[in-house]
């Protein structure tokens, strides 16, 4: 089944349909993923690093394409092929951010170098990465540069996040969870709204969807880092003490632990209003609208 993505939507509170299309959409994400691996060039050890962290992480993103996508009225070879490109680019970017961070588990899991060697890590990588151009390849050319730019912004992000580290100040911080988490999620939205094939306008509404959802994720992670608990975020917490994290970032401000708290889930709020406003706007189905929302709600919950 699908663990990581049960035990998150049970701590966000998501229930009945929302939870329930959403499992659907993430059993279809992890037999495209194995799919699309077992039917590449790649075999032995490659092929085995690969595979060892598909069907076990959360699949946000993925799921997250295949709403727009599908609510869109997008046929499903297309939609799926660009949501397992989506999670294979996100793979690739935890194997190379858990060997920056020297980090020992992910996804439940001894992470890729820890098994397989920092080398064949690196490689394994990259392979993700070459694997989701090319399934974007015959999407069209709107569609693979949505998916390049947000690859390029993230790479900023990521120099950003380590020359900070932890003396980033609240404006700094935003860029760098915009270019390191927020993008990618805003151009997620962005190709599968071009995928449904709604006007520039809408494309645009979809882009800001996106980028306040991945602002939101961002602080709500980086909360939890502090407060949470490990089944909650997928690695041991504290994994990203040396990276810019909103609570110390406002402790640093003189706030005191529970004001630096209350801050950050205003400002997390905020986010999701913005998110919401904009989703009102676009011409998503009804079902689709109503996970989206769904999950929009839960993002807040469960931190006291």
């Amino acid at each position: 089944m699908v663990p990581q993505i049960k035990i998150m939507l049970e701590e966000l509170g998501v229930t009945g349909y929302a939870k329930e299309r959403i499992l659907e959409l993430a059993e279809e994400v992890i037999e495209a993923t194995y799919r699309y691996i077992e039917n590449s060039p790649f075999r032995g050890t490659l092929k085995k690093a690969m595979l060892h962290l598909i069907g076990r992480g959360k699949l946000i993103r993925p799921i997250f394409s295949l709403l727009i996508s599908r609510g869109l009225g997008a046929k499903k070879e297309p939609s799926i092929r660009l949501a397992s490109a989506i999670e294979f680019s996100h793979i690739a970017s935890l194997i190379h951010d858990d060997i920056i961070d020297n980090a020992d588990y992910r996804r439940g899991v001894r992470s890729v170098h820890r098994i397989f060697g920092l080398e064949k890590a690196i490689v394994t990588g990259d392979a993700f990465i070459l694997l989701s151009n090319y399934l974007t390849a015959d999407l069209g050319e709107k569609i693979i540069k949505e998916s390049l730019l947000a690859g390029l912004k993230m790479c900023i992000g990521e120099i950003e996040e380590l020359e900070y580290q932890d003396t980033a100040d609240l404006r700094e911080y935003y860029n760098i969870i915009y270019n390191k988490t927020a993008t990618f999620f805003e151009h997620i939205a962005r190709a599968s709204s071009i995928l449904g094939g709604v006007s520039d306008l809408d494309v645009e509404r979809f882009g800001e969807i996106g980028k306040n959802l991945g602002m939101a994720f961002q602080i709500r992670d980086d909360i939890l880092d502090i407060y949470g608990k490990e089944d909650q975020l997928g690695k041991p917490i504290f994994q990203d003490r040396n990276r810019p994290n909103i609570i110390g970032i406002l402790k640093r401000n003189n706030m005191s632990d529970d004001e630096a708290l209350k801050y950050a889930e205003k400002l997390l709020w905020g986010r999701i209003w913005i998110a919401k406003d904009r989703l009102d706007m676009v011409p998503l189905d009804t079902w689709a609208k109503k996970v989206l929302d769904a999950v929009l709600n839960s993002i807040p919950s469960r931190f006291r």
